[in-house]
């Protein structure tokens, strides 16, 4: 049997293989109130006859917070309700469903809330534009976080958490990538802090395991996950030394005992930046340290089999593997054509190039 369609045991999950839907923002949900519609719930329902776990879009924690008009959210008594059919729809399949909770910190422009300026561990602005209002403007550049802003944070963590609860979800995972909040806290490039949130990587990381701690509170430990990419250039992201920073975060959350740690490799497509103690293969170096490990975007679904048959991880994870392909698992168990969605149908409300992926016809 090929090692994704092996059963796996995770946490209280007995999982039905280990392909997991790892998070994509889609921008189907209401603009209005973060809710999620019946067509969320078929996409959905769709992939969970291929995914044993589900991870939701970002669901960003404040309207503020939003840089992707659309996008779906928990922050409303609407968007709490419709999440609610999105998960039955999920249990229906024998899957299970993990809100993905994020803070986008700099990555975002005042206009797109309320005018105020986004918030940072340090006052490092972003290079690069985002569309706003239909015209590409540049990020905003933030404002330094003082620990008021960090204790409102931690509280707005804790309304999502408790409303990913009051959902039904079976868990939380914390977006600690990709240059968001989190993971500006994370990494030295854009942390320069003075005080106990900042320096070394102790304190870098201090915010995550709060968050953490707080999800421990309401889930239990075996229903929290955390997606890092301490190696991922994406919104102008660096470490100077990721292997200190993974190796750290990953013993730490070993003590907390929560569900898992998904990686993501470096994106390809982007241009390295000097530096020396970068990572080749992330899992190796936090699978010593930890005993739960999902390799996530930037690695093929043969290399994630290979990782798997090799004990370098537990689980494969794809956001745009399973856009255009519903039936993901069944194509890779029969070697059938595995159908490249463009990228045009990925962030717009437009219900094309969504939920009418057809299955493989032969």
């Amino acid at each position: 049997m090929q090692p994704l369609f092996q059963r796996l045991s995770y946490g209280p999950f007995d999982l039905k293989n280990r392909l997991m839907l790892s998070a994509m923002t889609r921008c189907r949900g209401n603009k209005d109130t973060g809710a999620p519609n019946d067509l969320i719930a078929t996409y959905y329902a769709q992939r969970a006859r291929s995914a044993s776990l589900l991870v939701t879009e970002s669901l960003p924690i404040h309207p503020y917070l939003n840089p992707w008009p659309g996008a779906c959210s928990l922050f409303t008594k609407e968007a709490v309700e419709g999440w609610k059919k999105v998960i039955e729809a999920i249990h229906d399949k024998n899957s299970v469903v993990f809100a993905q909770l994020f803070h986008c910190g700099r990555a975002t422009h005042a206009d797109l809330a309320a005018g105020n300026p986004p918030l940072a561990p340090s006052a490092i602005p972003l290079s690069g534009t985002l569309y706003v209002g239909g015209e590409k403007k540049p990020y905003t550049p933030p404002l330094e976080m003082n620990l008021a802003d960090i204790q409102m944070t931690k509280n707005l963590f804790q309304i999502a958490i408790n409303n990913a609860k009051a959902a039904g979800f079976d868990g939380v995972e914390f977006n600690a990538h990709n240059g968001y909040l989190l993971d500006s806290f994370i990494r030295s490039s854009t942390n320069k802090r003075k005080d106990n949130y900042g320096g070394n990587v102790q304190n870098r990381c201090r915010l995550l395991l709060e968050v953490v701690d707080i999800a421990i509170q309401f889930f239990g430990p075996s229903r929290v996950g955390v997606k890092l990419s301490p190696t991922g250039r994406s919104n102008d992201m660096y470490d100077d030394d990721p292997i200190e920073t993974l190796s750290y975060l990953a013993s730490e959350l070993s003590k907390k005992d929560i569900m898992y740690i998904a990686l993501r490799e470096p994106e390809s497509y982007l241009p390295e930046v000097k530096g020396t103690k970068q990572i080749d293969n992330l899992c190796k170096v936090a699978r010593p340290l930890f005993k739960n490990i999902i390799v996530t975007n930037g690695v093929s679904h043969e290399e994630g089999q290979r990782r798997i048959r090799d004990g370098e991880a537990d689980m494969w994870a794809s956001a745009s593997a399973f856009v255009g392909n519903p039936d993901l698992a069944e194509r890779i168990k029969n070697g059938w054509e595995i159908v490249q969605a463009p990228t045009s149908c990925y962030f717009n409300p437009d219900p094309k190039g969504y939920a009418d992926w057809p299955t493989y016809s032969g």
